[in-house]
Order: structure tokens, then sequence, then C-alpha cells
């Protein structure tokens, strides 16, 4: 009788594909833990240069932001209703006058302190500044009205230097910024009778008044006790 032959090859091929497929499994299973552990460092990496650049940049926007606006996260604001205040925009006189004055702190000091951010330099905040331009507005306007109503000629160079030209020319577009920059954005009805806005009656939030004089004040108040910007014992 005829037997085939036996032989252990079938056997011995199916114990080396086995261990040669169990080989590539340990291989990928740990090429997939060495990729896995350099994503987690990748991203630890990247957190890490992220965070401190962030740090870095917020505290320079933030200085910048110190510089430009030294006072201006000092102020609360509050809603305020616009009215009419002739006191403001009728010519000058002694009232409407002593009125503007009242705007600025500081009798004589024009608004003018010492400050850390300008050292060796006086500054003011840039809403006194506005005031003073609009204030030399309105002089020069009724000034130029009064002569025109009169028949008479104005001489540029007998005009105070901040009623001439040059420095109007400055505050107009000064003040074009400025509105341009602040934004108000708060909704103006319509008089039905004018066609148009007085803007009278509206609400805006705004920057408190007070606080922001009593602010300059204290400042004025340092700079006459000798407090100067150097030694560090001001209020910015």
């Amino acid at each position: 009788m005829w037997f085939p032959l036996l032989t252990r090859n079938p056997l011995y091929t199916k114990l080396s594909t086995s261990l040669d497929a169990e080989k590539k499994d340990h291989e990928n299973t740990e090429k997939v833990e060495r990729k896995r552990r350099w994503n987690v460092l990748l991203f630890l990496a990247i957190s890490i240069t992220s965070g401190t650049l962030g740090f870095v940049l917020a505290r320079a926007v933030e200085k910048q932001s110190i510089v430009s606006v030294p006072a201006g996260s000092k102020f609360t604001k509050k809603l305020t209703t616009f009215s009419y205040n002739r006191d403001f925009s009728y010519p000058p006189s002694n009232t409407t006058d002593t009125a503007w004055n009242g705007l600025f702190p500081g009798k004589g000091s024009g608004g003018f302190f010492n400050h850390p951010y300008a050292v060796g330099e006086r500054a003011t905040l840039s809403v006194l500044h506005q005031l003073h331009c609009l204030d030399g507005i309105r002089h020069i306007y009724y000034l130029n009205n009064d002569a025109a109503t009169a028949g008479t000629l104005l001489v540029e160079e007998e005009l105070e230097p901040h009623m001439k030209r040059s420095h109007m020319r400055h505050c107009i577009d000064s003040l074009r910024q400025s509105l341009m920059c602040c934004g108000d954005t708060s909704i103006e009805k319509v008089d039905s009778e004018l066609k148009g806005v007085t803007g009278w009656g509206t609400e805006h939030m705004c920057t408190n008044w007070e606080e922001l004089q009593e602010w300059v004040e204290e400042r004025l108040r340092l700079d006459h006790e000798g407090t100067v910007a150097e030694t560090g014992k001001v209020k910015i």
C-alpha cells in the first residue's frame, strides 16, 4: 500500500508566518507609540511657546495702552442723557467762559501734569486738549461773526496765537480724528419737524467726568507737593 510522504513543512511554514506577523504587529505598535509620544511632546512645546509669546505680546500691548491712555481704564462709565446747555454754546462772556474754565481741573494749570510715561515733559489727557480746541473754535467763530456783522476786517497778525488759522486748522483735524477714534454709536432719533437730528434726549455711555477731573486734580496736587514721576509714588 502506498502512503504519502509526511513532512513538517506545513507546520513549519505556519509557525514562521505566525512569528513574523507577531513581530510586525509589535513593530507597528512601537511606531504608533513613538509617534504618539512625539505628538504629545510637540503639543506641549507648541503650547508653552504660544503661552510665552502670548504673555509677552499681552504685556507689550498693555504697556503701549498705558502709555497711550495712561488713565483710561481707571474711569467708570455711566449712562448720560444729552441736553442743550447754552452756557457752553453762547458767545464768550463771564458766564460762558466760567462754564468752560470749569471743565479744566486746576486753575491756570491748563490741565498739564507730570506722569511716569512722560518723564521730563508735561502731559495732559487728550480730552482736555480736545475741549481746549473746541473752546478756541467757539471764540474765533463769534469773533468772526461779530466782525462780519459790523463790517470790520480781522487782521490775522493781530489775533492771539490760539485763534489764528494755523491753530484752528490743527484743532479741526484733531477733533475730526478724535470723533472718528471714539466713534460714538448711540442711536439718535430724527426730529419730525426738523427732518434731522439734534441729539438732545439721546442716551450715551459716557466716561464719569467727575472721576476724570478728580484724577487730574490729584496729579496736580502731587506735582505741587513735589512728588515727581521718578519717585514712583504717583498714581498712574
